[in-house]
């Protein structure tokens, strides 16, 4: 009887520290794969607020804390109590063994392994599981709360115990089995070998877990499809994700915008041409607000709300010396770095959109005849440019695989699918193309045909030709500083069948040095009567994505790429919450315009208008049902064409009825009509039970039956 007390003691000390240990267990390995979230995105999904979000890899915490901040705001606790009664009811099962019955013993601790299945679904190690081909259990357990996994797992783990304690109890070993033959010694020690055997998977699925992705990753340059059979990819492949403007996605566009064509000082439709006398693609000033609200007496726009674009009406291309509006002045565009970044494993729900680098994906219609189905795409850039015009929208389908199937690609916004349905596409992979930096100049020192020995002078720097070689194609460069070469560069030779979208093609004929800039132009020729034609500039800048605006650091740029590898513009993103009292003025990058709240009445703006900085200002754009101060001014691609897809009728309805209340005609008042509201009736949305959380509230019931059975079963005995 001690001995068998003994047992019991030592059993039981030993599924205690089961559960301890696979509950810390499960503690350490969430601390360790927790990774830094690199976009807003991710640190929403990981529980963050988006004002904790800094910039990529960065939060208002440092890792540790971030860990354990996302820890608490995800439930993670409820995962790491499921795994450790998983785990314990898993080693009761083994322990109870042969007294139970080994199938009976076996299927137990088989159900306890699901159970920590389950909960590792729905834990924020869940994306990985592709990895070992979990991802589908863990779509389908996506939707049930946590804490209610965790009491299943706590009614079916304690019915299981009940359970096998019955039947342990039921069929007690007999006393001449104690002296076990060698068939029943070999049974015996298969069954000690199953905890062993149990632990060293557990071993093998956490380290599987902890792989990093790099060592495994795909290489795209082998994967995407250039722009002709043969040729390189134009641009290199991101190594780095950059977090895109915040409120990229199309659910983030203005609500119920006031609209302003323009206003002198923010002109429309100016025309440019280029070094060769060829008419570019007019440009176009634009100012867009979103989400903002009106709180506590205050107008408040968040960070990212509010951003300027340079918006031009057609692609910008780069060494042709084309004008480009930055507030105002006109530089140079000269060059510019783009990269193309690929994401895997990406889900867009129907309706919904993702940003995979300079590119936004909606998810936009489904058109479906008996069995056939097609699934419509729409590509825009993250300032709103929609790519429908000049490409057409991707049409993905399971079904008619004679047209796009499941793989589309428009230049270097490419992607393959793995499941299409009306309710979501999921993507194996998706690229798209990143602008990551634009080279522009406000002063040009010299264009033309240019010998060796030629040299100009900037400030105390001289730019010289130190030799042409025709033949190959090259010349050489240098930048002396101070009496010193500070630069040596080779020009060439020109490459013309991959310019201009060709990053190396491209930047072999560029040079850099401090704010000087120059290239090799190919055109008309680049060599003549044995002289190089030559582009040199100083005073040149970058705009680069993510990263401060030099000239007012109170906003980010965000240059805004094409596939083609033109340029369609900029973003200058406020980076800081504004707040706007009644009265008071916000200035936008350079004071180059600027927003005016005038009235509040109420939760309502009364009045407001924005303003350019020679002080002409737009009509009140404020009324009495406004409750924002939401704006779309311009003309440009996306402020005069892509943006009215999406808020075209609000913004429409909004301005007649602003112009009805300054002109003082109350039509709907005189006719006694109602006016047209500011946009279509929203279908309403009824909250309910999904499938999953009934399921999850079915178990439960069962569980609960369970016990209660067995309960009953102990005291009737």
């Amino acid at each position: 009887m001690l001995i068998n007390g003994r047992h019991k003691m030592f059993r039981y000390r030993g599924l205690i520290a089961l559960f301890v240990l696979a509950t810390l267990g499960y503690i350490a390995v969430s601390f360790a794969a927790f990774r830094m979230p690199e976009t807003i995105a991710d640190a929403e999904n990981c529980g963050f607020l988006p004002g904790e979000f800094v910039a990529a890899g960065q939060l208002t915490y440092e890792r540790t804390q971030a860990w354990w901040v996302s820890f608490q705001r995800k439930d993670e606790i409820w995962i790491a109590f499921s795994l450790g009664l998983a785990a314990a009811f898993v080693g009761f099962a083994l322990s109870i063994g042969r007294r139970a019955g080994g199938g009976v013993a076996t299927g137990a601790a088989m159900g306890g392994g699901v159970l920590a299945l389950s909960a590792l679904c729905v834990s924020c190690l869940a994306p990985v599981l592709s990895v070992v081909g979990l991802g589908l259990a863990g779509s389908l357990l996506a939707g049930l709360p946590k804490w209610l996994i965790a009491l299943n797992t706590l009614m079916l783990t304690g019915w299981g115990a009940l359970y096998l304690t019955r039947r342990g109890r039921a069929c007690p070993m007999p006393r001449s089995e104690t002296l076990m033959s060698s068939h029943s010694k070999t049974a015996g020690a298969e069954v000690a070998m199953l905890p062993k055997t149990f632990m060293v998977g557990a071993a093998i699925v956490a380290a599987t877990l902890l792989i990093p992705q790099d060592a495994t990753a795909t290489d795209y340059a082998t994967v995407l499809q250039p722009a002709k059979p043969g040729l390189p990819l134009a641009h290199p492949i991101a190594t780095t994700d950059i977090a895109p403007p915040p409120f990229s996605e199309i659910a983030d566009r203005p609500v119920k915008p006031a609209y302003v064509p323009g206003l002198p000082g923010l002109p429309q439709g100016r025309a440019v041409k280029d070094d060769f006398g060829v008419p570019r693609p007019p440009k176009f000033d634009g100012v867009v607000i979103r989400k903002s609200r009106v709180e506590n007496g205050e107008v408040v726009i968040p960070a990212g709300g509010l951003f300027y674009l340079e918006d031009t009406w057609g692609g910008e291309v780069a060494l042709r010396g084309e004008p480009m509006p930055v507030l105002g002045r006109m530089p140079t565009y000269v060059d510019y770095d783009m990269s193309i970044v690929v994401k895997e494993n990406v889900t867009i729900p129907a309706g919904k959109s993702a940003v995979v680098g300079g590119t936004v994906y909606q998810y936009y219609a489904t058109v479906g005849h008996e069995k056939l189905a097609n699934h419509a795409l729409h590509v825009k850039t993250i300032a709103g440019t929609d790519w429908e015009w000049a490409f057409g929208s991707p049409v993905l389908s399971m079904s008619e695989p004679g047209w796009w199937g499941t793989r589309f690609n428009q230049l270097y916004n490419q992607g393959q699918a793995r499941d299409v349905t009306p309710q979501k596409i999921v993507f194996d992979w998706i690229s798209g193309v990143r602008m990551d930096r634009l080279l522009l100049a406000d002063n040009k020192v010299f264009a033309g045909l240019a010998g060796a020995g030629d040299e100009w002078k900037s400030g105390n720097r001289t730019i010289r030709v130190a030799a042409i070689d025709a033949t190959a194609g090259t010349v050489q460069i240098e930048v002396v500083e101070d009496g010193k070469v500070a630069l040596t560069r080779t020009l060439g030779p020109v490459k013309n069948e991959l310019l201009i979208e060709d990053h190396d093609a491209r930047r072999a004929l560029v040079f850099e040095h401090g704010d000087i800039a120059g290239f090799l132009s190919p055109w008309p020729e680049p060599f003549k009567d044995g002289k190089a034609n030559l582009k040199i500039y100083d005073k040149a800048f970058s705009l680069n994505y993510g990263q401060d605006y030099a000239p007012d650091a109170r906003f980010a740029v965000y240059p805004v790429g094409c596939p083609t590898g033109h340029n369609f513009g900029f973003m200058l993103v406020n980076k800081d919450e504004i707040r706007l009292k009644p009265g008071a003025a916000f200035n936008g990058p350079e004071g180059y315009f600027k927003i005016a709240l005038d009235r509040l009445n109420g939760d309502k703006v009364a009045a407001w208008h924005v303003e350019d900085r020679e002080g002409n200002r737009s009509v009140n754009l404020g009324g009495a049902d406004v409750a924002n101060v939401d704006l779309v001014l311009g003309q440009g691609r996306v402020a005069g064409q892509a943006i009215l897809k999406d808020v075209g009728r609000a913004m429409l309805a909004r301005t007649y009825q602003s112009l009805a209340e300054a002109s003082g005609q109350a039509a709907a008042a005189n006719t006694g009509t109602q006016p047209a509201p500011h946009e279509a009736a929203q279908p309403a949305v009824t909250a309910g039970f999904s499938p999953g959380l009934l399921a999850g509230i079915g178990i439960l019931f069962l569980g609960c039956a369970g016990v209660g059975y067995e309960v009953g079963r102990r005291r009737r005995a």
